[in-house]
């Protein structure tokens, strides 16, 4: 742990004497001149209360810049990041899950989510 700490410290403050980062570390940090392509879809971030140091603080945890539309961002809470997917955390998760979800079923125009069925049947049986 104490290693990869300080490779992290090398990287960030670019020594020289920092290792090659392997493919995932160049995958999960990517480089300042990284730029992520855009959606044009709301995203829905579910966080925990606490997050690893190394972490920059930015609210929306990057995804900000990663649509045209909005970011919501819902906390579970007493859960770590690490423990989510866990019991009784992940009763948590599905309740906020749930809701969020309902709240867009309920926001949906039933006119054009039917035109869009009919768009998307149309082009599955296009020859």
């Amino acid at each position: 742990m104490r290693k990869s700490l300080v490779n992290h410290l090398k990287w960030w403050a670019g020594a020289k004497s920092a290792p090659s980062k392997s493919e995932w570390l160049q995958t999960y940090w990517p480089g300042e001149d990284f730029v992520a392509s855009r959606v044009r879809a709301g995203i829905t971030v579910f966080k925990t209360l606490k997050h690893p140091f190394f972490y920059k603080p930015d609210p929306l945890f990057g995804w900000g810049a990663k649509t045209e539309s909005r970011v919501d961002t819902y906390t579970i809470p007493n859960s770590r990041h690490s423990l989510l997917l866990r019991e009784p955390h992940v009763h948590e998760l599905a309740a906020a899950l749930s809701q969020k979800l309902s709240h867009v079923r309920s926001q949906q125009d039933p006119v054009l989510d039917n035109e869009r069925k009919v768009k998307m049947l149309e082009a599955i049986s296009a020859p």
